[in-house]
């Protein structure tokens, strides 16, 4: 009887045994398919990471916790009155800089839509952080002048001749005194004010006061060679017409390493390169004394972590210019040649150091999930096979048992069998 309980026990107990390691089995299979075969693992993360109201996530794309610095070179024209009278041949810049600013972005207004896109407006301030001081004053060109000049070339000789009086009254010049940061963030201007009401009969105008990185929309793994190059294959919308063509009439494009960047800053005759020329074509660089472009200086480049692809240095650095365009009724750009390239600012856009939360979240985002990733996956298919042999051998092991069991008592049925034969 005793034995029969301890038989009992121990059946119960191995059954239990199978149970476990079978469950365990099928767990680490269900796991091993999971971790290998689907992106639920990654996709949950990813989860994590969406906008949501209330997330960190959300707090920080609202206000990004990453300022990006703005170190900005303006150049200073040197020699205007030699070049106006005639005793310079070549207009000379002075490269003045930099003047560094700090950005801060908001994300205001945003709305969560249900098909998982977000809309939003931006705001965005500068805070003067070192360099040069941005009250002293440089020579550069009238902008707002050369956009009227630009404007004039489509309109009638009439309407041109009343321009020219109009801007004489102003006494406009073709270069003006301005403070550095008044240049590049807004200053008083009476051609722009005068303009203004009809600039925005066809567009908004989000701006007060005239200023160069008001106007212009402004910024790369290596960029191509030719970036800033427009021609019949390639842009060529935004090359600009012939003086005098129809609407559909001949374009010219800018020479290799300038792009047109009028259409998209108010029409005003601005072009994009990089900076000092930096492979732009040398028929360019030539027209200006005092450039110096230097691909150490110049270039534009972004180093990308191997594994997180995340910026870790770099610098994207992109210059503006203005192209002059002359119309015969209005003679105020003197000595400049019609279709003339002035360079006027050069940006270098970066990131000084990132927050360490933002490292913290970039790491466990990468490292931690890949490891707890490559955790589940190998093991689980280690406990799947460990798991799958030990079941498997105390099956046989147990079937082995139940025929050995067999036999013995087939032997004792031959024997009983046997002894109630020979009497």
């Amino acid at each position: 009887m005793e034995k029969q309980k301890v038989r009992n026990a121990s059946q119960l107990l191995k059954n239990w045994l199978v149970w476990i390691i079978a469950s365990i089995t099928l767990c680490s299979l269900a796991i091993f398919v999971i971790f290998w075969w689907t992106n639920i693992f990654r996709n949950a993360i990813l989860a994590e990471l969406q906008l949501k109201n209330g997330t960190t996530t959300f707090a920080w794309w609202q206000r990004p916790a990453v300022r990006a610095i703005y170190k900005i070179h303006i150049f200073n024209y040197t020699n205007v009155d030699d070049f106006e009278n005639g005793a310079a041949k070549k207009l000379k810049v002075q490269d003045v800089g930099p003047y560094i600013y700090r950005e801060t972005l908001q994300r205001v207004n945003a709305v969560l839509h249900e098909n998982g896109t977000v809309s939003y407006q931006e705001r965005r301030s500068y805070q003067w952080e070192g360099g040069r001081p941005d009250e002293e004053t440089l020579v550069i060109p009238n902008v707002p002048l050369f956009g009227a000049m630009a404007f004039s070339r489509d309109i009638s000789f009439m309407a041109q001749v009343t321009l020219t009086a109009f801007l004489s009254g102003l006494r406009a010049k073709t270069f003006v005194k301005v403070p550095a940061g008044g240049f590049l963030w807004g200053y008083d201007d009476e051609l722009f004010n005068y303009a203004k009401p009809l600039i925005s009969l066809q567009q908004q105008i989000p701006f007060d006061k005239f200023g160069i990185l008001a106007v212009v929309s402004n910024f790369l793994y290596k960029p191509p060679k030719d970036l800033f190059t427009s021609s019949k294959k390639k842009n060529t919308c935004y090359c600009q017409k012939d003086k005098g063509s129809s609407f559909f009439g001949k374009k010219t494009c800018p020479p290799a390493g300038i792009f047109n960047a009028s259409s998209c800053n108010f029409g005003m005759p601005t072009l994009t390169s990089f900076p000092h020329f930096y492979q732009a074509d040398e028929s360019i660089i030539e027209q200006i004394d005092g450039l110096d472009p230097q691909k150490e200086l110049h270039e534009s480049y972004v180093d990308l972590h191997p594994n997180l692809g995340v910026p870790i240095g770099g610098a994207s650095r992109i210059q503006i210019n203005l192209e002059a365009r002359k119309a015969d009724g209005v003679p105020f750009l003197g000595n400049i040649k019609d279709g003339m390239i002035l360079p006027l600012i050069w940006i270098e856009v970066g990131i000084s150091n990132i927050p360490e939360p933002v490292l913290n979240i970039l790491h466990h985002a990468y490292y931690t999930a890949n490891i707890v990733e490559a955790c589940f996956q190998w093991g689980s298919l280690i406990s799947f096979i460990l798991s799958a042999s030990g079941l498997f051998h105390i099956l046989q092991k147990d079937r082995k048992k139940q025929q050995v069991n067999l036999h013995t008592k087939e032997n004792q049925m031959n024997t009983v069998s046997g002894k109630i034969v020979l009497p």
